[in-house]
């Protein structure tokens, strides 16, 4: 503080010689060496690390919106939704003030071009089916698909029956139409599929006869590819048809079906002959003997 001082000189005859000094001591102000942050261009969410360093403080404080008391030397991280100025604000020993701004940034995040989804409900069809494609786009303007010429909206979806195994293709194209992203998906068709062929009957007129007796074989198949009956040997017949049998011992048949999907379906039927009785036995002997 500023102080005077006094030189008194007292003499031999006792006279006083008083001479005044007079120090004033000017007040300093606080020294805010620095005050700084890591970043000031930042985005929303982010944040920035305010640092200072003051000389000759006798308090210090972070002020915005609020004022916040902090060391004369120190950092303080920020997130401002928004652009802010931050001011440092120093004391000194007799309350002299000394401040520093900084501006913090919030710029506006870029609108990245994104595909976040693009699919087929169904990515194996047979011949002949649809399935429907399912595509969302952010911060798109505008979607093609190859093959089509309209312009799509960002989400959506499209019904396609295709002919055979594919594959899509989709197209994005930005809000400022500067930048596209391409995304692809895979549509399989298969062949379609064959029904299982069907017996309606297989049967005998007799399925028990008597020695040397006769019987008729009755059959109707439908979705067949091949139809044999099948006794001593083989034969291919018609998907519907007959035959007559005459038999002197029990026999099984088979009616083998192959279906248009290359099933394959076996169904017997047996035929039970009699033993012969002691006419047949006789008529037997007789014809031997006339050489018949």
């Amino acid at each position: 503080q500023t102080t005077t001082y006094t030189l008194e000189a007292r003499g031999v005859t006792g006279e006083v010689v008083r001479s005044r000094l007079t120090i004033t001591v000017k007040s300093r102000l606080p020294e805010i060496r620095q005050f700084w942050a890591d970043q000031t261009d930042i985005l929303p969410g982010q944040k920035a690390v305010l640092s200072w360093d003051i000389g000759f403080c006798a308090k210090a404080e972070l002020v915005t919106d609020r004022r916040i008391p902090v060391p004369c030397t120190g950092s303080w991280a920020v997130t401002p939704t928004q652009s802010t100025n931050y001011s440092i604000v120093a004391t000194g020993f007799n309350g002299e003030l000394n401040n520093q701004i900084i501006n913090i940034t919030v710029g506006v995040p870029e609108k990245v071009l994104t595909i976040g989804y693009f699919y087929a409900d169904n990515s194996i069809v047979s011949s002949g089916e649809s399935t429907t494609l399912r595509w969302k786009a952010e911060n798109c303007s505008s979607i093609v698909m190859d093959g089509t010429n309209a312009v799509l909206p960002c989400e959506g979806s499209l019904v396609v029956q295709p002919r055979a195994s594919q594959i899509f293709n989709l197209t994005a194209y930005s809000s400022d139409g500067q930048k596209q992203l391409r995304s692809s998906v895979s549509v399989s068709v298969s062949a379609p599929l064959q029904p299982a062929p069907i017996i309606e009957y297989f049967f005998a007129s007799s399925p028990s006869i008597k020695w040397d007796g006769k019987t008729t074989l009755y059959w109707k198949v439908t979705q067949s590819a091949k139809v044999e009956l099948i006794g001593d040997r083989a034969q291919i017949v018609a998907s519907a048809g007959a035959q007559d049998l005459q038999l002197k011992d029990s026999r099984t048949f088979v009616l083998r079906v192959t279906g248009l999907n290359n099933e394959l379906i076996d169904t017997p039927i047996s035929i039970t002959v009699a033993p012969p009785t002691t006419d047949d036995l006789t008529s037997i002997l007789l014809k031997e003997m006339l050489g018949g």
